[in-house]
């Protein structure tokens, strides 16, 4: 007899999210019984060729690097989605990085699995993202987010909260004029600037008392993150939601974490944030108010996990 397909379940997301069950709200629940989250894990075979086959791409350096000088590829990047937009009469289902792929294996609770829907991730996206900001940054009337990208997460925001002032900054110009036509498209609250977190101006932009998340933003930092670091603990925000992956977490002795950790160095991608962070609270210059791994991500990482802290 043939087992049965595991699913994630209610639980399944509360336990990934490091939250009690009965604190995940009723939209949430919704939306997981809308989406189909069945999955097939794959076997061991299964799971080392795949992890043989990344690592041979990490030693033949196959993947591109981040920092300061990927700049022009991102300006192409967002230059296509804003293209794209505006093709597809500003649906926002234009505005999906092309980074969240489908039809493909995710990592799940330290193994490799295969999905049914081919929008497992983007589905998984959805509901994190709709916990996630619910549980932190609905307490402030501002929210600014950092790395914004092609503005889908400000998109929601400005959905889910409509009272609330958003604004979005980025490095690259074409994001800040899709932000800015979301916002006259869409009669919403929200502003697009060009700011490059590599080189942050001296003088703040206004946002202490409100919030500052980034999302999948950080990672293109590396190891420059200082500036950026130093341009929030200046600001002082009410409180800054980071959601990216959190080298620190991970053990180089185990070989699911371990290809995660390769691919970070391959990359360049963010590492030594948190203990930068961990360094500052004990110096009583900032609170972390919760650091947790979520084990959830793509084929090559995990980018879901979160800090939550504030300036003191």
């Amino acid at each position: 007899m043939r087992e049965p397909t595991p699913t994630l379940t209610v639980e399944d997301f509360a336990q990934l999210f490091g939250v009690r069950t009965d604190t995940i709200s009723s939209t949430c629940r919704a939306l997981i019984t809308k989406h189909d989250f069945r999955y097939r894990l794959l076997s061991p075979k299964e799971q080392n060729t795949l992890i043989q086959t990344i690592n041979q791409k990490n030693d033949a350096h196959e993947f591109t690097r981040s920092g300061a000088s990927a700049k022009e590829r991102w300006q192409r990047g967002w230059e296509e989605n804003m293209r794209e937009f505006a093709a597809a009469g500003y649906r926002l289902a234009a505005l999906t990085p092309k980074y969240i792929r489908k039809n493909r294996p995710v990592r799940l609770n330290g193994a490799y699995v295969m999905p049914v829907d081919p929008h497992f991730e983007k589905n998984w996206r959805e509901i994190y993202r709709e916990w996630l900001f619910g549980t932190y940054l609905a307490d402030t009337s501002i929210i600014n987010e950092f790395g914004c990208g092609t503005g889908l997460d400000l998109a929601y925001l400005a959905k889910r909260f409509p009272e609330k002032e958003l604004h979005g900054f980025d490095w690259i110009t074409h994001s800040k004029t899709i932000i800015d036509l979301l916002a006259k498209k869409n009669n919403w609250n929200m502003q697009g600037r060009v700011f490059d977190m590599f080189s942050p101006p001296q003088n703040a932009f206004h946002i202490k008392d409100s919030a500052v998340f980034t999302f999948s933003a950080l990672e293109q930092l590396g190891r420059d993150f200082e500036p950026f670091l130093q341009y929030l603990l200046r600001a002082k925000p009410k409180r800054v939601v980071h959601i990216e992956h959190i080298q620190e977490l991970f053990d180089k002795h185990n070989p699911m974490d371990n290809v995660v950790l390769a691919f970070i160095e391959e990359r360049n991608y963010l590492r030594g944030y948190a203990t930068s962070l961990q360094n500052l609270e004990k110096k009583g210059v900032l609170q972390i108010e919760r650091m947790h791994r979520i084990p959830f991500g793509s084929l090559y990482i995990e980018g879901y996990s979160y800090i939550v802290w504030k300036p003191l």
